[in-house]
């Protein structure tokens, strides 16, 4: 996501998160890169914005992944992935995907032909808080 765009879902990322002084990093090595990410980014078809605080030993990360102009999934891939129906303001489609006893939660939403994937520790406060700046 270009700075502006940054700069608009950065307060409601941080509220809704409930963190304090994040940055805007990802404290690990499993960051989108290449030349077919590189490619995505030009063609303005895929984002991706961490941020992460670290607190008395313990660290919260949340990651946006804006997909634009491939659709919602098929049904069988979100019951493969384990997916959950659930409703956020302004989507078309809403699923909640938990992965046993991680902290974080990953929830995607669609709107047309665009998705949002949050992951996150309170990842349904932040796609409710994060999907409509998005919207056109």
């Amino acid at each position: 996501m270009d700075a502006p765009g940054l700069r608009r879902v950065e307060p409601a990322v941080i509220t809704a998160a409930g963190l304090t002084a994040p940055e805007p990093v990802f404290p690990g090595d499993d960051i989108p890169q290449g030349d077919l990410w590189d490619t995505l980014i030009a063609n303005e078809l895929a984002a991706w914005c961490p941020w992460s605080e670290f607190t008395e030993g313990f660290g919260h990360s949340v990651e946006l992944h804006l997909q634009a102009g491939i659709g919602a999934p098929s049904a069988a891939q979100i019951d493969a992935a384990g997916g959950e129906r659930i409703t956020i303001p302004g989507a078309d489609a809403a699923y909640r995907f938990s992965h046993g006893e991680a902290i974080s939660e990953e929830i995607l939403a669609v709107a047309g032909p665009n998705r949002l994937l949050v992951r996150a520790p309170a990842a349904q406060a932040v796609t409710a808080a994060v999907f409509p700046l998005l919207q056109p």
